[in-house]
């Protein structure tokens, strides 16, 4: 440590100037090995809140080099280290690493999870945000919010990535999550995602009762004109619940989960007869009873008939829902009847972001049955441009949305089927790139957000002396630093 001995500064500080040095040389990975040791070596030496920081700057330095399984194992540490400080939001200490922790992996949430319509764009955090010595009494005046938003931010990128339930697990342990109506409510439908991804459907009535009184107390607690972050407890009567628990929306949740379980080879009938069964001490019990009559009566019925229904303006949308999934059973359904289905069901699930595990599901079975038109030669005499066109959707490597909308948009011109325009340009939207859909919308900026990143918008305190000294101490072996990180992935991994 002599360099640091002669410039007064400690091993955190050394860790953390090496890391930003490395940053500024485009070494993200050797970054977050600095970041990673500084935070081991100095965790019961120095200060506490700037420690934590450091695994925090880990994280973010991961993601930047690309590595996000190394990503959120360190900002799961972290929020980990942090909930054990005494909560005090009157220290600046606290509050400001409370503030740059939820900041920093909200930037990370939004970046990876590709939001269409952000109504904030937060600005990148600078390397070492979180592990900056320096507090401002006027962080004090930014709002407060409950750490579980940052939990809940961080489960959102762990379900992206798809690696495990961690975090998430701790998420649904957050004592307090239910006085948070906002809080509560993203958690409970990340929930049901995971169901949806895992294709466990027995308990789904359950499942729709739960999200119900949790829809209801957003609902009420938006009516008061309470923001995202503030608490509130609202009393919930059943007939409250009818809000989420309609017959439509019940059909949503049922025809997506049968549309899921195609690919399981599980018999449809048996499902909802399992659903019936668990439905019999529910409160809204009736509405479910009424849409399994439904999906049963068509399933079981006239094919032809099931095409009026599906085709017939002004028929209730869970009539029509429940007769596109009998038309898509149907092997024997023409190329128009089948694109009317596919569109009408896809256009359904538009506004349900939610059901991103069910448009996988279903962007694999439009590939299989347009795959399967093209093979029995029912294109034959078409354009044989457009047909490859199809083809050449079916194959891609794209997934859910994305796929769905490459595939009714080469369909579109085979088919006699005349489709709304706006449904039309919501197709198109799927198929675009992220960084795309980001220059479309003109985002506004969080202020609050703003005014944290004006506050900690200042370059790195490094003199050209210090990066000097730095590389020469490095370059001399002078700072022992493990560049293996012992988490890693497997070199036969891809990097995620």
């Amino acid at each position: 440590y002599k360099a640091s001995e002669r410039f007064g500064v400690g091993p955190l500080e050394e860790y953390r100037r090496a890391a930003i040095c490395a940053a500024y040389l485009d070494d993200w990975k050797k970054a977050a090995c600095f970041f990673e040791e500084g935070a081991n070596k100095t965790q019961k030496i120095e200060n506490t809140e700037r420690y934590i920081g450091l695994y925090a700057d880990a994280g973010f330095a991961h993601f930047k080099a690309g590595n996000m399984l190394n990503c959120i194992k360190f900002l799961h540490l972290a929020l980990q280290n942090f909930e054990t400080l005494p909560q005090d939001n009157t220290d600046v200490k606290y509050f400001t690493l409370k503030k740059r922790l939820e900041y920093i992996i909200k930037w990370i949430w939004m970046i990876w999870c590709g939001l269409e319509n952000n109504s904030s764009e937060l600005s990148e955090p600078s390397v070492g945000f979180c592990s900056d010595p320096e507090t401002k009494e006027e962080f004090l005046t930014l709002p407060d919010c409950l750490i579980g938003y940052s939990w809940h931010f961080l489960a959102q990128i762990e379900y992206r990535f798809g690696h495990e339930t961690t975090v998430f697990q701790h998420a649904l342990q957050i004592t307090d999550r239910e006085e948070y109506p906002n809080l509560n409510f993203s958690i409970s439908f990340l929930e049901a995602k995971y169901e949806f991804k895992n294709k466990t459907f027995d308990n789904l009535p359950q499942r729709i009762l739960q999200l119900a009184p949790v829809y209801s107390s957003v609902k009420k607690h938006q009516q008061k004109g309470r923001g995202v972050g503030e608490k509130g407890a609202y009393s919930i009567s059943n007939s409250d619940l009818s809000d989420f628990a309609s017959i439509e929306n019940i059909t949503i949740f049922f025809v997506s989960a049968l549309l899921t379980q195609l690919s399981t080879n599980r018999d449809l009938h048996e499902m909802l007869s399992v659903w019936r069964t668990n439905s019999l001490e529910l409160p809204i019990k009736e509405n479910i009873f009424i849409v399994l009559d439904l999906i049963e009566s068509i399933l079981l019925g006239d094919y032809n008939q099931a095409l009026t229904v599906m085709k017939t303006e002004n028929t209730k949308r869970e009539k029509q829902l429940a007769a596109a999934l009998k038309v898509v059973l149907n092997k024997e359904t023409s190329l128009e009847n089948l694109f009317y289905a596919h569109t009408f069901i896809a256009s359904s699930l538009f506004d349900h972001t939610w059901l991103d595990p069910v448009m996988i599901d279903f962007g694999k079975l439009l590939s299989a049955q347009w795959l399967e038109k093209i093979k029995t030669g029912e294109m034959s005499l078409m354009n044989i441009n457009i047909v490859q066109q199809i083809e050449q959707a079916c194959n891609s490597s794209e997934v859910g949305k994305k796929k769905i909308g490459h595939i009714l948009l080469a369909a579109y011109p085979v088919v006699k089927t005349m489709v709304d325009p706006q449904t039309l340009q919501k197709f198109r939207t799927w198929t675009e790139s992220e960084s795309k859909q980001k220059q479309g919308h003109a985002i506004g900026k969080n202020p609050a957000a703003q005014r944290l990143i004006k506050a900690m918008e200042k370059p790195p305190h490094l003199t050209d002396e210090d990066i000097e000294v730095l590389n020469q101490s490095i370059e001399e072996g002078k700072v022992p630093v493990k560049f293996d990180s012992p988490f890693e992935p497997d070199e036969r991994e891809n990097n995620e």
